[in-house]
């Protein structure tokens, strides 16, 4: 199966469970060879002939990692793991009037705000769901002990009456289906 990785950090691919039957030691006398196809379809050698290498994916996409494994009488085996690069979503939280709220905004007892994350967006184009969560709060100290609500867990846009006076915290997050997340 594939992997996910959600950033472009160095990736360590490690072969040293490859073994030869005719010996049945490990990594005596095996020699390897990696070959890297890249979400481009370019294909090159990667550098490095030992049973562990490491690489940075520098797009987003599929990568296929090859391994060749060759043991002192010439025999070989391959073995070969798909990687998705996966980025996660930009999210961005707009308001009524297509506004950003920040810290401060005031709303009026009994209004209903629209919030609207519509314009986020994946990378690589991959759909979003939605979770929104909303903490309520008598005053700030009260804010970090509380427990957040959620709000719904699949649409872009959620409208919130205000019932009560205080400060109201939202937060929402985006989800790709890899399941790489962006907050707002």
């Amino acid at each position: 199966g594939e992997d996910v990785i959600l950033s472009q950090t160095p990736l360590t691919i490690n072969g040293s469970a490859s073994w030869d039957s005719s010996n049945l030691s490990k990594d005596s006398n095996l020699t390897f060879k990696w070959v890297l196809t890249e979400p481009t379809g370019f294909v090159s050698l990667l550098q490095g002939d030992s049973n562990v290498i490491q690489f940075i994916p520098h797009m987003a996409g599929r990568y296929r990692i090859g391994m060749t494994v060759t043991d002192y009488w010439g025999q070989s085996d391959q073995d070969s793991k798909e990687i998705l690069l996966n980025y996660p979503p930009i999210v961005v939280l707009k308001g009524d009037d297509k506004e950003i709220l920040g810290a401060g905004t005031d709303i009026i007892y009994g209004n209903t705000l629209i919030l609207d994350a519509s314009d986020s967006y994946d990378p690589e184009g991959d759909t979003l769901t939605f979770v929104w969560e909303l903490t309520y709060s008598k005053s700030v100290a009260d804010a970090l002990s509380d427990i957040p609500i959620i709000l719904d867990t699949k649409t872009n846009k959620v409208n919130l009456t205000i019932d009560k006076q205080g400060l109201y915290f939202i937060t929402v997050r985006g989800i790709d289906s890899h399941g790489a997340r962006g907050t707002d």
